[in-house]
């Protein structure tokens, strides 16, 4: 008897032991997320505007869900290294990137990926976008959108457009319009513009966050956005649209995971980006620094990087030197 009730005291342990990790289990699988801190990748280095911005939403994501949002700036190969970090990384949700649009255009243009992102990362919502903005000396003999594109027209050749290495950009506007302008690139933004107010070169084009102190200042005069619409940063100035030209041209962010990250915890973090980007305060704190505060459902950012990508590879089509070798 005492052998037989031993016996049966151990299967009881047993199935005690059983259940008590089942339970166990099951309750680390629904462990609600977040419930450890999460990796911002930002593939820019610290300091700039997207930085800025990236981690306005980590702050901001830390304020919500109580778990620490912390920021991992891992520049090079034109956002590709910190791409393909977060390509790599396990997806649980825990590792996240603010992704711009070179990942549609390094594909296509180079620097190449060495894996192919499009497959690698699984989008989340849109983040954040800059319009692009053709800037001038405020002695320029063009005022509007209408004025520059009837002036350079005019003289096909002889007006020049500085950039920070915009190039692929002021090649699909001059395409769109269908105007002859000299390209002439520089290594930053700052002496890009510092180019146009000092006249070496007549007109600029950057992104209107890094314009907005010069206007604001009188140095520089807006002269068109490259958006569909008119940006709320800059209300009196015309899109180019409105001169004619078909484009709508901008510099975008968004949120992106590995792929296989599980749905729930892809749609938990675009529901959470929503609920953080559509805040009056934070649509004003862009707007301000020159960009636009913007959301959208997964579906929404993929088919709109897929809408994109046509257009640029319509670019190399037609502009075969723009593409580098590989």
């Amino acid at each position: 008897m005492t052998h037989r009730y031993s016996k049966l005291a151990a299967r009881i342990v047993a199935g005690c032991v059983f259940l008590g990790s089942a339970i166990a289990s099951i309750s680390h699988a629904q462990e609600k997320y977040p419930a450890k801190p999460i990796t911002l990748v930002v593939p820019y280095a610290a300091g700039g505007t997207t930085d800025i911005i990236a981690r306005l939403l980590g702050k901001e994501m830390t304020d919500k869900t109580g778990v620490a949002v912390v920021i991992d700036n891992r520049p090079g190969a034109n956002t590709n290294i910190g791409a393909e970090w977060v390509a790599r990384a396990k997806p649980d949700g825990y590792t996240l990137l603010f992704g711009t649009g070179g990942q549609v255009i390094n594909p296509i243009f180079g620097p190449y990926p060495s894996i192919p992102l499009g497959e690698a990362l699984d989008p989340v919502s849109l983040v954040s976008s800059q319009a692009f903005v053709i800037a001038a000396r405020p002695n320029a003999p063009f005022n509007t959108a209408k004025d520059y594109l009837e002036e350079v027209k005019k003289k096909p050749g002889k007006y020049s457009i500085s950039s920070a290495q915009l190039d692929l950009y002021v090649a699909l506007v001059k395409k769109a319009a269908g105007i002859n302008i000299l390209h002439v690139p520089y290594k930053g933004g700052a002496p890009s513009l510092l180019a146009v107010m000092s006249g070496e070169v007549d007109t600029g084009f950057t992104l209107v966050p890094a314009g907005i102190s010069h206007f604001k200042a009188g140095k520089l005069k807006p002269i068109a956005v490259t958006t569909k619409d008119r940006q709320e940063s800059l209300p009196d100035t015309a899109a180019l649209s409105e001169a004619g030209v078909n484009i709508d041209l901008s510099s975008w962010y968004g949120l992106f995971v590995p792929k296989g990250t599980p749905k729930s915890i892809v749609n938990d973090l675009a529901t959470l980006t929503k609920d953080i980007m559509s805040q009056d305060r934070i649509k004003k704190q862009l707007q301000e620094m020159g960009a636009a505060s913007k959301w959208s459902t997964p579906g929404e950012l993929r088919d709109a990087m897929s809408a994109e990508k046509k257009q640029w590879e319509q670019l190399a089509k037609d502009s075969p030197d723009l593409v580098r070798p590989k």
